[in-house]
């Protein structure tokens, strides 16, 4: 056994070591304690001239333990700044040996911190940064050694407050728990775990690894859950373009971080970034115009080396839209967009190094190939009627697939969506935004047109009682205002009404538009065919003489003004028009500037080029089941009566003026009175060719009993009416022909009427009416439609009424040239003296019995009528030559028998004058 050495068995060595440990003992468990306390106290006294709080202090120098009871730091006002209620530290006393600082454990319980940024926009928390420059440490120095095995945070709260104006800061953390296992200056395999919570059940749960030696390098995972709106509002809400009313947010991901040079490398993928109950709302408002009950981005991956962000997918899910364009066309939603400022234009100047390295960096790049709006509900107001429009999409679904910016691509677009609860719109195609481009297959069915009334209201003076639109093919587009449909469409159940009558106006059961194309550069539609079924139209003239038509289509327009025409005095059937106007004189060669031309008031205003024809083609057009009502309210008893069973084609129909459309039409009026209408016309450029017949049989004419007593005097009891119409139209030069039957037209009883005819005008009838009780009229017109005063209605009535006033005024002149006895039947001539008819008479005679027997209403009365002045001047003469004939005849004796001598001896010169002398003899 080996023995102790000398000097370890000396008093005075135990005495000196148990000294050294009593001397060590105490200056660690009261002088430590004590020289903490005061050079915390003095510390901030002397740099920061404030007083803080702390408790109790203590120091174990044999375990290298400090503990410090409450630290309490104030703010510059006196509040409370930064603080705890307990620090623990045990360090390690292998520190001595390893050259570094190794710390077993730090705990911090309930540190809390007061941040404050003050109206000038300094931090309070600044204040504590020491005073005076710090030096750095060189470039190449690595940082010192430092290993702490754990470090724990519990309790924790921070509070921020922004008191400069620039947001509504008010936030709080509590309690915030933070621990870091294993830390090393010289490792990266630092695990830390952060918890933190709001007053506001806001969580934030962090965790991961670290190191900074050789690089400043970490990676891990966080989640952040139930931050509230308010909280994004207080603290970013000056920065956003919008407010976020309410809602709640959960973000959950990993990171890579590594500082690398002097750039840094950083890669972040966050899993899910959802929201809740989102509302947002444009600066300045109380309402939330758009508000989302549950969003998730997920699959986001964010590379900053490489300069881009992947968003695998991202679901809107039951969002609603309010939105509305004001009377000026801004729309509601703009305010959401940030304004732009207006920036004033500065010269050029060099690139600062800073913009060099940022135009050198590469172009960020951005991909969401997967973007769904699920169960949308969008509402439209439109503000610009009278009356404002309302439309209403739910559930509206989008899918947007591709979407890359810059562009990879067009994107594949599908939308679906419901219109005002019945109608449905899809569409699924391509979009390219750079340039704009598209095409979709769209599909449209069951929208009501009703929707459509405030824009009709503000044009019209009718109501769109119900109808529904459909259409269905592909349209596509450009950004060069190119755009062009084709497929199919159609109205169906289309009812409107007119206002003031409350009387259906227009209406059909169906209207089918097969083999549309339509195109907007140029602007042209082609139709292969166009179905009508069940058309109907009613045409009203009301009580004021203005018809439905016009007052419900113009109804802010004054009343024309219409100006009768004076009755013609002329005896032709053919109307008599003005002349066309004169042709325009070529146009002269262009005069020098500043000389007026030779009719000395200078150059005319070159005239506007004439509007050009939309260009329209429809192949076929197929009409069924269609109707028309016609009403007089103007007189009364009111006249009504109308078109059924309308049914036909009309083919052909085409813009280009030299087109012809084939017309093949026929229906009833009132049910019993075929009507047909045929021929050519272009409806598009009706003026420039037209060519169609109308016919009308057996038309009940007790329908228009109330013209006749208006116009004629009389009612009608009882005829027909059939009218065979045909209109030329060539060049603008109308020729028409009006052939009318009136079958067995009977006059009722007569009507006191301030319009009526003063023209006998039940002479008239009897006149033109036969044996057989027929009545036929032929009326041609013709005219130019270039003339302002040609009106074909005015100008068919005046050729009527000329043609009564002819008929009543010169009855036999009109039988005469009915029944070609000549001109004039109202008179027979008679030799002066002589009741003997010559060859005319007998002929004149004829031709009127004639005309009374095909003519049974009609009694003649013969008046007798002599004229004495030259009767008597004939008579006289033939009293004179029977005297002479019979002297001659006493004179000749037996002779007088032979031929001629009687009219021989009168001739002879000097018997004559024998038989004179006796004759005056004997009279005197």
């Amino acid at each position: 056994m080996p023995t102790m050495p000398r000097w370890l068995r000396s008093r005075w060595t135990w005495a000196t070591v148990a000294g050294v440990v009593a001397l060590y003992a105490l200056v660690g468990f009261v002088l430590v304690p004590r020289l903490v306390a005061s050079g915390l106290r003095d510390y901030f006294t002397d740099h920061y001239h404030r007083s803080i709080e702390l408790g109790a202090v203590a120091f174990n120098p044999f375990t290298l333990e400090l503990t410090v009871e409450h630290l309490a730091v104030p703010d510059a006002d006196g509040t409370p700044l930064a603080g705890f209620e307990r620090l623990y530290v045990n360090a390690e006393f292998r520190s001595i040996l390893r050259a570094g600082v190794d710390i077993h454990a730090i705990e911090l319980d309930a540190p809390r911190v007061h941040l404050v940024r003050r109206p000038d926009g300094r931090i309070n928390l600044l204040d504590l940064v020491p005073p005076g420059p710090t030096p750095s440490p060189p470039a190449e120095s690595r940082p010192p050694r430092v290993w702490i095995d754990r470090l724990a945070i519990r309790g924790g709260e921070a509070s921020f407050v922004d008191r400069s104006g620039r947001t509504a800061l008010d936030l709080t953390l509590k309690p915030i728990s933070f621990t870091l296992n294993d830390f090393s200056t010289r490792s990266e395999g630092n695990a830390y775990h952060l918890e933190a919570r709001s007053t506001d059940n806001e969580t934030l749960d962090w965790r991961g690894t670290f190191g900074i030696d050789p690089v400043i390098a970490s990676r891990g995972e966080f989640r952040v859950g139930h931050v509230l709106a308010q909280t994004i509002a207080e603290a970013a809400g000056r920065a956003l373009p919008l407010e976020v009313a309410a809602g709640s947010f959960d973000v959950a991901g990993g990171y890579e971080f590594a500082e690398r040079g002097p750039g840094m490398d950083l890669k972040l993928r966050v899993a899910e970034l959802a929201g809740h109950d989102v509302a947002l709302r444009a600066k300045g408002e109380q309402d939330s115009w758009v508000q989302v009950p549950h969003f998730a981005v997920t699959g986001t991956t964010v590379d900053l080396g490489a300069a881009t962000v992947l968003v695998e997918h991202v679901l809107v899910e039951r969002p609603t839209v309010r939105a509305w364009r004001e009377r000026s066309g801004a729309l509601n939603l703009q305010r959401y967009a940030p304004a732009t400022p207006a920036t004033p234009a500065t010269p050029a100047t060099p690139a600062a190094p800073a913009a060099t390295a940022a135009a050198a960096a590469p172009a960020w790049t951005v991909s969401a190939p997967d973007i769904r709006i699920s169960a949308a509900d969008v509402s439209f107001e439109d503000r610009g009627p009278s009356q404002p429009a309302q439309f209403h999409l739910a559930p509206l679904d989008v899918g947007i697939g591709g979407f890359a910016q810059p562009a990879k691509g067009p994107l594949a677009i599908e939308v679906a969506a419901q219109l005002n609860g019945a109608g449905r719109v899809s569409a699924k195609g391509t979009l390219a935004l750079s340039p704009l481009a598209g095409r979709f297959d769209v599909d449209a069915g069951g929208i009501g047109l009703a929707a459509l009334q405030p824009y009709v209201a503000d044009a019209t003076a009718m109501t769109i009682k119900s109808g529904s639109a459909s259409a269905r093919g592909a349209l596509t587009f450009g950004g060069d205002g190119h755009a062009d449909f084709q497929g199919d469409a159609a109205v169906d159940n289309l009812r409107t009404v007119d206002n003031a009558l409350e009387e259906d106006f227009v209406k059909w059961r169906s209207v089918r538009v097969l083999g549309l194309k339509a195109q907007a550069t140029p602007l042209a539609v082609k139709v292969r065919e166009l179905q009508v079924q069940g058309p109907y139209a009613r045409v009203i003239i009301g009580s004021n003489g203005l018809t439905n038509l016009a007052q419900v289509l113009k109804p802010d327009e004054p009343p024309p003004v219409v100006t009768p025409a004076a009755p013609s005095s002329g005896t032709a059937l053919v109307a008599e028009l003005p002349p066309p106007p004169a042709a325009p004189a070529p146009p002269a060669a262009p005069a020098k500037a500043g000389k007026p031309g030779k009719s000395g008031k200078g150059k005319s205003a070159a005239a506007p080029p004439p509007a050009k024809a939309l260009p329209i083609e429809i192949g076929l057009v197929r009409v069924a089941d269609g109707s028309m009502n016609f009403a007089d309210y103007s007189i009364k008893p009111n006249v009504a009566t109308g078109i059924q069973e309308l049914a036909g084609t009309i083919r052909g129909l085409t813009w280009h003026p030299e087109a012809r459309a084939t017309i093949d039409l026929a229906g009833k009026v009132d049910r019993y009175a075929p009507v047909s209408i045929t021929g050519k016309v272009n409806f598009l450029a009706a003026e420039t060719f037209t060519d169609v017949k109308m016919s009308f049989k057996n038309v009940e004419l007790g329908v228009l009993s109330p013209y006749s007593g208006k116009f004629a005097g009389y009612r009608i009891d009882k005829g027909k009416l059939s009218v065979d119409l045909s209109y030329l139209i060539d060049k603008r030069r109308l020729t028409a022909d009006h052939k009318i039957i009136v079958n067995q037209l009977q006059l009722g009883e007569r009507v006191e009427s301030p319009d009526a005819t003063s023209l006998p005008v039940k002479l008239a009838i009897a006149l033109l009416k036969d044996r057989n009780g027929v009545i036929e009229l032929d009326l041609p017109v013709t005219g130019s439609l270039d003339d302002p005063k040609f009106r074909l209605g005015p100008i068919i009535w005046k050729v009527v009424v000329n043609l009564i006033e002819k008929a009543v005024t010169a009855p036999f002149a009109l039988l005469g040239r009915l029944f070609g006895g000549g001109e004039e039947l109202s008179y027979i001539d008679f030799a002066p003296g002589s009741a003997a008819l010559d060859a005319t008479a007998h002929g004149k005679l004829g031709t009127l019995v004639k005309a009374l027997g095909d003519r049974p209403g009609l009694n003649v009365d013969v008046p007798i009528i002599a004229a004495p002045a030259a009767d008597a001047a004939a008579l006289a003469d033939a009293r004179w030559r029977a005297d002479i004939a019979a002297r001659a005849t006493r004179r000749l004796g037996a002779r007088a028998g032979a031929p001629g001598a009687v009219d021989a001896l009168i001739a002879s010169p000097k018997d004559y004058r024998a038989l004179l002398e006796e004759a005056y003899a004997q009279a005197f």
